[in-house]
């Protein structure tokens, strides 16, 4: 079983993260016809910034870096909303890196974030 550590992502790791996931996202958005290039870039900007206003301190939403051992593996992003019936997840986000899939990293975050949702 392949055992990951979950830490809140730092400001330089998100920083980065920030700036390949929106470019990824308005990427996908122009592929899909939706939109040209130069306005899909507009609305990722937009759509981060409305969803993550105060970056990693938007309440609300746990951005994490994984790691098994000090090899980091992946991101995880959730926006966890506790409701009348319990805790809600959103998962924004969930990468494993490209040269470590399906190798049980992905199974593992998912294991590991909850708890890690539950106390933080």
């Amino acid at each position: 079983m392949t055992t990951i550590r979950l830490e809140p992502m730092t400001e330089g790791r998100y920083a980065r993260y920030r700036a390949r996931a929106e470019a990824d996202y308005a990427d996908s958005i122009a592929a899909s016809g939706l939109l040209p290039p130069p306005e899909a870039r507009d609305k990722a900007r937009r759509d981060y910034a409305r969803l993550l206003p105060d970056g990693l301190r938007t309440e609300g939403h746990r951005l994490w870096t994984a790691y098994a051992g000090d090899d980091e593996v992946g991101v995880l992003w959730l926006h966890l909303e506790r409701r009348s019936d319990g805790l809600h997840a959103f998962g924004y986000d969930f990468e494993v890196r490209a040269d470590l899939r399906r190798r049980g990293h992905g199974r593992a975050m998912v294991r590991r974030s909850s708890s890690a949702g539950r106390s933080g």
